[in-house]
């Protein structure tokens, strides 16, 4: 992972030289490493920069209310998280580190800090039968508030014979 400093810098750069004031971080692991998410965000305020921030993140315990203000401080306005789905049940067999409880907490969480939280799904994974479907769409429902938007519903597909 790059160091934070020379992030802030290629910012600096494009701020100064190009007018670019929003950013998109593609990368999942982002907000992976809390010590490095929090270094990041205090060089942002450290150095005035007056950007806009946005990207795809992990739900993780680490997300904290604490974490999240600095990161809306630094400029943060939104974050994808690759939910999948809302049943713990397809979520254990995803092996994504984290249950539907955690993953209502982090989007509250989110949502409070005033970031968007967006969220992308998968129907139709091998271990998805009716019952964890409609787990998913409760999850939805009760979490509608927090949710900004979801991004995208991809259909998993395994081929006979893959």
């Amino acid at each position: 992972m790059r160091k934070p400093e020379d992030i802030i810098s290629e910012i600096r750069y494009n701020v100064n030289n190009h007018g670019i004031k929003d950013f998109t971080f593609s990368d999942e692991t982002f907000n992976s490493n809390m010590t490095y998410m929090e270094r990041f965000c205090t060089l942002i305020e450290a150095e005035g920069l007056k950007v806009t921030l946005g990207g795809q993140g992990r739900i993780t315990r680490w997300m904290t209310p604490e974490v999240l203000r600095k990161m809306k401080q630094a400029g943060f306005y939104g974050i994808n998280y690759g939910l999948e789905s809302g049943s713990d049940k397809v979520i254990a067999d995803m092996k994504k580190g984290f249950d539907a409880a955690l993953a209502c907490r982090v989007l509250r969480d989110t949502h409070e800090a005033g970031i968007r939280a967006v969220v992308n799904f998968i129907v139709g994974y091998p271990a998805e039968d009716e019952i964890a479907f409609a787990e998913t769409l409760e999850f939805l429902r009760q979490n509608a508030k927090y949710i900004s938007a979801v991004n995208t519903v991809s259909h998993c597909r395994i081929n006979k014979g893959s």
